[in-house]
């Protein structure tokens, strides 16, 4: 596949030829893309992933203790991890259909914030003398365990246009996960079963 960054690149000023215009192969790739999401036919090269394994601790490969790396298409990356959040994070601001004390990936909310905000609010339970408990909880693969139909409804209850709900499922449904070992990428591969996405 191709880097993101040459995607980037594509977008610097410099001309290679006068009567070609900087934006002419964003705008070729862009209608490509657009095309894919008016018609939900994913481009034959987003539904072919190559997963890498990384130990977690050097020298004990266990099997419950390997990095899961997954290597997609650059411009399907772009999409759900660029372009789709910003405008659906967007779209849900407008809506007011954010919980106020969420702030990753808002706009004017900073990590800082939130951090002087719990810190602010634990203060003031020690200065009032109030029982109080706090349950920070992090989970382990929270993001390969989610349901892509159930997020998928979620996502559209907060503005989540119908056309980009379409081509992420037919993607997800038809995607191939081809293993990478120091042998190469392996021909046989796996998929989301039906009945268990």
């Amino acid at each position: 596949g191709v880097h993101l960054g040459l995607r980037k690149a594509l977008t610097t000023s410099h001309k290679m030829d006068e009567n070609i215009p900087d934006q002419t192969m964003l705008d070729i790739h862009a209608r490509l893309i657009n095309m894919a999401i008016q018609h939900n036919s994913p481009l034959p090269r987003w539904t072919k992933v190559t997963e890498l394994f990384l130990e977690k601790d050097k020298g004990k490969p266990n099997i419950d203790r390997l990095r899961t790396i997954r290597l997609f298409e650059n411009d399907w990356n772009l999409l759900t991890k660029i372009i789709m959040p910003r405008r659906l994070m967007q779209q849900a601001e407008k809506l007011q259909t954010i919980n106020d004390e969420l702030g990753g990936g808002r706009s004017g909310r900073y990590a800082t914030t939130l951090t002087l905000k719990k810190e602010l609010h634990w203060t003031s339970i020690r200065l009032n003398h109030i029982n109080a408990a706090d349950i920070d909880t992090d989970l382990s693969a929270c993001f390969d365990n989610m349901i892509e139909n159930v997020t998928n409804l979620a996502c559209r209850s907060h503005g989540m246009p119908k056309a980009y709900a379409n081509i992420h499922h037919t993607t997800t449904k038809s995607t191939r996960y081809h293993m990478c070992t120091a042998y190469g990428v392996s021909k046989k591969f796996n998929k989301h079963a039906e009945k268990t996405p």
